[in-house]
């Protein structure tokens, strides 16, 4: 893959997708599911996985920049060993499982997660629902997370809904949100470069989809100041169950 075999309109869309990125770094998760599919129509999709990383990796930093006094420290400490596993399980099935298998397998697992979310609100109005404390809940969600950021950095949706489900405000919710994927995506840089999706032509792409990410993060930081805490969750809620059928169909 060579930055020069781009034409304009494939680089207005990596463009357009970086700004999603920076939007969901700093705005709400959403949009990132999206950018991720964008990519991977304009290069070819075991590459895309690399670019995309990558792309949020700078996304990360202007994310924890912003929201990294916001962390609820409990939530990290349960997630990421469970994460760290997954990565390294999605690590070892990287040449093993097509993307199309990976995309209907977590579309799916999405519209299940939101089915059981909308049964925990049920249940929460009658007298409470008590699964979330149970140490396989967050044990379920970072296998789960961390199995589809090492494959398909489509992790989003997953730890979107186990942030939902521990009944974060937004502003906690997205500082928690910002540490956890800058220390993941962190990590599986050495696995993306030992596989070569990590590459001296994906870093020069990177370096010039640079700004887009940050018109993103600066458009997501003014979004985040103007909407109220039950619109955010509607419309996390929302980008997940889109982005969930986008990637079965």
């Amino acid at each position: 893959m060579n930055i020069y075999h781009l034409t304009i309109l494939k680089f207005i869309i990596l463009f357009i997708a970086g700004i999603l990125l920076g939007l969901s770094k700093t705005g709400f998760p959403g949009p990132g599911i999206f950018a991720v599919v964008l990519v991977a129509m304009v290069i070819p999709a075991r590459y895309s996985v690399g670019i995309v990383l990558s792309m949020l990796v700078v996304g990360d930093i202007f994310g924890l920049i912003y929201y990294h006094r916001h962390a609820v420290r409990q939530h990290l400490l349960k997630l990421i060993p469970w994460t760290i596993c997954g990565i390294f399980i999605g690590y070892f099935f990287m040449n093993k499982v097509n993307n199309r298998q990976l995309s209907i397998f977590i579309g799916v697992l999405i519209l299940f997660i939101l089915c059981l979310r909308l049964l925990y609100e049920r249940k929460l109005n009658n007298n409470g629902f008590k699964i979330k404390k149970k140490w396989w809940f967050s044990g379920f969600f970072g296998l789960l997370a961390g199995i589809t950021t090492m494959m398909a950095n489509a992790a989003g949706p997953i730890t979107s809904l186990y942030f939902l489900s521990m009944d974060l405000p937004k502003i906690e919710f997205m500082g928690t949100g910002a540490w956890f994927y800058f220390l993941m995506n962190w990590f599986k840089v050495p696995f993306n470069v030992n596989l070569g999706l990590i590459n001296s032509h994906s870093l020069y792409l990177n370096l010039l989809l640079i700004p887009s990410i940050l018109i993103g993060a600066l458009l997501g930081i003014t979004i985040m100041k103007k909407i109220n805490q039950k619109i955010f969750n509607i419309l996390v809620q929302i980008f997940a169950a889109i982005a969930a059928i986008k990637l079965i169909f």
